[in-house]
């Protein structure tokens, strides 16, 4: 038998005998394996110790060349029965004496070697010496019949221990395993008992507060559970069957491979007029039309899509026991019933829906109307404000399947406030019975998000002329609504940019009046009055006339800013590399002085606004001079490359370098904006409106401008333009 398959009562006893037998037989090992290393080490330790004698004893017969003593002296070994050999050797290494006496010289060693374990036997060498005088060697051979008999005496003792101990744990297992091994068979005695008889009342019995006593409280407190969760389920199968009856709905639970009907409820009773008796006797074919497309055949198609698609929605034409036939809307799907996979289908009569529908087919609502309009058409029972009919439009503005809408009201889908909404306008329609233009509707989609919706509902009246349903169409306006405030909102924006393109370049005019008269005055006064002016008077003409220059080149460049648009050109093919040129043919005084170097790789041509690129350049290129470095010359370089962009809209990668004081990163983006600036005029000139321009400029040509810089090393600025415009794009209207 296999140990897992084994009684828990001898596991445990086999692994306690396991267990004892093998630190048993390990104490032994360790036991033997000392005796062993002690007993050679003595062994060796006492014959030493013997021959020490014998070299002691020897001297005067070495000194004095007398083998007869030397050989009585070694004589006295015969009372060793373990000695095999001995002899002493002379000075010169030649056998001295022997013993036995008769022992040939080939039973010693022909020289004296080192003492130790060799061939089954001990041999011993010791040195004879008296003073400091070398006078032989004595050697001694011992069998090792005393480790021998010690470890014949040993191997009993060690066989005795074992066997006791093993007695003692067998006893002591017996007793131990019934201690661990008696709750855990109690514990399997109640579930035993349990899973035969499923009675969850009884609970095993506690032995102690140890891990299995806990093991026993959980067991008993999951028994305790169980039978909670038993007393529940037995109400709620009662609770279920009370329901179940009740369901406005008529529910069939099927048997998921034959179809045959296992269980109705009370609804199915009244809505087919046969007893849960002859229903749970009978097959779907007895209680179908049989009529074309609702058949057996037809039923069972259903039940296999069902078992192996998914829920199925479909209309099927039943048949009543006095033989009349009525529609129904079937919502066939598996279900898990006590257990079991069962097919479930629920019935709901749609006599009304399909009399509305052969309503509105004869006024030729629904066939080339109601599915292809990219309105949503709706219609809604006038009792429960329930969804009967729903369009394809209606379906794909909420995001929501028709097969869900069906049947269900505004409150299963909107918040609580837009269902307050909308049924308060459909009680307006059904109670006043005329026609609701709701010109917005606001709508939370489920995968279109918020719309708005032109609604206009209308009553639909049966032939008592009361309200029978209720008609809505509507219209998505989001788009719409949307584009209307984004017409508003860009109208507005263009006055708004248009007023302040007016202000700017009326206040720049008016104020170049007045300035040319204070920069005039100042100048009369420096001709004719400066040469009598003196410390302060000098100091404060001279800072009235620099004022006026940087208030002269204020105005100067926001005209330059504001003609960006009001002054703009339409676009037209332009070589970047002349214009580069014409630049730097503008800059070569100042390149001259600061001893610049400028290098300039191939530029492409593009369609662009020719004065706004000479702009943009000029005041690259000039900034790149500006902020020299102290002491270094500057150091510019243009290139550009082309890229690729959107299919069919290639664009050019301009580069700007230069190896100037830099700036930092965090200052990228407020260097374009206007009047910011990164230095104090008395470091660098300049009103910080040029990379304003400059951004300006490139964004008027569908482009974009960046900056990078670090401290002490330069700047690069890339541009990124388009090689293609509408020729139209830059005229101004």
């Amino acid at each position: 038998m296999k140990f897992r398959d084994m009684p828990i009562r001898r596991k445990l006893m086999i692994v306690n005998l396991l267990a004892s037998g093998t630190v048993l037989l390990l104490t032994c090992a360790a036991f033997v394996a000392y005796e062993f290393i002690s007993l050679h080490r003595n062994m060796v330790q006492s014959y030493q110790t013997r021959a020490e004698i014998i070299a002691a004893n020897t001297t005067a017969a070495l000194a004095f060349q007398n083998p007869a003593d030397a050989t009585d002296i070694l004589a006295a070994l015969k009372n060793d029965r373990r000695m095999n050999e001995a002899c002493l050797y002379d000075s010169q290494g030649k056998l001295f004496a022997r013993y036995p006496a008769t022992a040939p010289d080939s039973a010693f060693p022909a020289v004296p070697g080192a003492s130790g374990y060799r061939g089954g036997h001990l041999d011993v060498f010791c040195p004879v010496v008296q003073g400091d005088r070398p006078l032989g060697m004595v050697y001694l051979q011992s069998n090792l019949s005393a480790l021998t008999d010690r470890y014949r005496a040993y191997a009993w003792l060690s066989a005795a221990i074992i066997a006791g101990s093993i007695l003692v744990a067998l006893l002591l297992s017996r007793l131990l395993e019934r201690q661990i091994s008696g709750p855990i068979l109690a514990l399997a005695k109640v579930a035993l008992n349990i899973s035969g008889h499923r009675n969850f009342s009884v609970r095993a019995r506690k032995f102690g507060d140890d891990e299995l006593g806990a093991l026993t409280d959980a067991f008993n407190q999951m028994l305790g559970e169980i039978q909670a969760q038993e007393k529940a389920l037995k109400a709620s199968e009662t609770n279920y069957r009370e329901i179940f009856d009740k369901a406005n709905d008529a529910i069939f639970i099927h048997e998921l491979e034959t179809g045959r009907v296992l269980d109705v409820n009370q609804k199915a009773v009244e809505m087919t007029g046969y007893s849960r008796e002859e229903l749970t006797s009978a097959h779907p074919a007895d209680i179908s039309s049989g009529n074309p497309s609702y058949t057996m055949e037809d039923a069972a198609k259903w039940m296999r899509k069902a078992a192996a698609e998914g829920p199925q929605v479909f209309e099927w034409q039943g048949r009543h026991k006095n033989g009349s036939l009525h529609w129904i809307e079937v919502s066939l799907g598996r279900a898990v019933i006590g257990g079991q996979d069962r097919l479930l289908a629920f019935f709901r009569e749609i006599g009304e829906r399909k009399k509305l529908e052969e309503t509105l087919q004869t006024r030729d609502f629904i066939t080339s109307v109601l599915e292809n309009i990219p309105n949503m058409v709706f219609v809604k029972d006038a009792k429960e404000l329930r969804f009967v009919m729903f369009n394809k439009a209606g379906e794909d503005i909420l995001g929501i399947p028709r097969t869900d809408l069906i049947g269900k009201s505004d409150y299963d889908f909107f918040p609580k406030d837009q269902a307050d909404f909308f049924t308060a306008k459909d009680r307006t329609v059904l109670n006043g019975r005329t026609v609701q233009d709701i010109q917005e509707e606001p709508i939370d989609t489920k995968t279109n998000g918020k719309r708005i919706l032109h609604t206009k509902k209308i009553p639909i009246r049966g032939k008592d002329d009361q309200p029978q349903y209720l008609l809505g169409i509507s219209e998505d306006i989001t788009d719409v609504k949307r584009q209307q405030e984004l017409e508003l909102y860009t109208k507005a924006l263009e006055v708004s940019n248009r007023e302040l393109q007016d202000f700017v370049f009326v206040a720049s005019h008016d104020l170049q009046e007045p300035l040319r008269k204070v920069q005039s005055f100042a100048e009369f006064l420096a001709e004719e009055y400066g040469s009598v002016l003196e410390g302060n008077g000098k100091d404060y003409l001279e800072r009235m006339r620099s004022a006026a220059g940087r208030m002269q080149t204020l105005i100067n460049d926001l005209l330059t800013l504001t003609r960006v648009t009001t002054k703009a050109k339409p676009f037209e093919p332009v070589e970047l590399s002349q214009v580069l040129r014409d630049v730097l043919s503008d800059l070569e005084i100042r390149i001259a002085e600061k001893k610049a170097k400028v290098e300039v790789g191939p530029l492409p041509a593009i369609q662009a606004d020719a004065t706004q690129m000479r702009q943009l350049f000029q005041n690259l290129v000039g900034n790149a001079l500006k902020f020299q470095k102290p002491g270094v010359p500057p150091e510019i370089q243009v290139e550009a490359q082309t890229t690729e962009g959107k299919p069919g809209s290639p664009r050019c990668l301009i580069r700007v370098k230069d190896n100037g004081i830099g700036f930092e990163n965090k200052y990228a983006e407020q260097i374009f904006k206007v009047f910011e600036r990164l230095h104090g005029r008395d470091e660098y000139e300049g009103t910080g409106i040029g990379l304003a321009v400059c951004r300006k400029v490139v964004e008027r040509h569908g482009g974009t401008i960046t900056a990078e810089g670090v401290i002490g090393k330069g700047s690069v600025f890339s541009v990124l333009l388009p090689l293609k415009q509408n020729p139209n794009k830059g005229v101004k209207l």
